[in-house]
């Protein structure tokens, strides 16, 4: 089973991804407990985009190994992708679990908790992930838009973000031109 391991590695360095999942397919016909198998035929088919089997793999992986924050972190964005939003929000909580510095986690948390539509919650994840790294353009990007998509100009302002809290009170006067706030 090691040389097939070692095999799709070679294969996957090659980005000849269906390969390679041939090769980790039969590294799990002869040892079906080779977590690091499933996990490198996960990230291969991410990588052509198969993410159904894809989170299948990962899930493989964290019924092997529970405590891999990686896994949980891939199984959430390939559950992501097929918009099953509830499942990757738990995988990404797993992940903050394991890790709860993980800024990474704490962003993809709130995009999955925005597509859910619990926008205060996505907010305090973004803010979470700012915390940690307050350089994460991405999650300040996040906050900022979800922050105007709601008009919370007071925060947008408090946050020096001035441009979108104008564009706010702009929507705002547009959406009722007699609201005196």
């Amino acid at each position: 089973h090691l040389a097939w391991l070692e095999r799709g590695d070679e294969l996957f360095q090659l980005q000849r991804y269906k390969e390679a999942i041939g090769s980790y397919d039969r590294v799990i016909q002869a040892k079906p407990d080779d977590y690091l198998a499933w996990f490198k035929r996960g990230i291969a088919l991410e990588n052509i985009q198969r993410f159904a089997e894809a989170a299948e793999s990962f899930e493989q992986v964290v019924q092997l190994q529970p405590e891999d924050y990686l896994a949980w972190f891939k199984l959430g964005g390939a559950l992501e992708h097929l918009q099953r939003h509830t499942a990757a929000l738990q995988a990404y909580e797993r992940v903050i679990e394991l890790q709860p510095d993980n800024y990474w986690a704490w962003h993809d948390r709130g995009k999955t908790l925005e597509a859910l539509g619990q926008h205060d919650d996505a907010i305090h994840s973004y803010d979470r992930a700012v915390q940690l790294k307050p350089d994460f353009q991405l999650a300040i990007d996040s906050r900022r838009r979800v922050l105007s998509q709601l008009k919370r100009v007071d925060t947008l302002y408090h946050l020096q973000h001035y441009d979108e809290a104008l564009a706010s009170c702009d929507r705002a006067i547009q959406d009722n031109p007699h609201d005196p706030l």
